[in-house]
């Protein structure tokens, strides 16, 4: 998304000569797909949980929660000013979800 953004930014030339700009809605639309692949595949992961259930250690649970918590917290208030460009609010919304 950062190089989509970066790439978007630059000026036309002789080939491209509207410029660069649709590589924010390219990258964007990269991003749903790449989520909707990884939802799929983390459904299935949690359906074959529940078929086996594994014991969890809690300890590990938490800590990781916090640190996903603070990182993705981080990330979503560092987006919060690029809200009008679409691949950053992509980005921005699904760290907003995670957080």
């Amino acid at each position: 998304s950062y190089l989509a953004m970066r790439w978007a930014e630059r000026p036309a030339d002789g080939e491209k000569t509207y410029g660069y700009h649709r590589a924010g809605t390219l990258a964007a639309f990269t991003n749903a797909f790449v989520l909707v692949l990884l939802s799929l595949w983390l459904g299935y992961a949690a359906f074959e949980r529940f078929r086996s259930p594994v014991a969890v250690v809690e300890s590990w649970m938490i800590w990781t929660s916090v640190a996903a918590l603070a990182v993705n917290g981080g990330i979503t208030l560092a987006l919060v000013r690029g809200r009008e460009n679409l691949n950053l609010r992509s980005i921005l919304v699904h760290n907003f979800g995670d957080a």
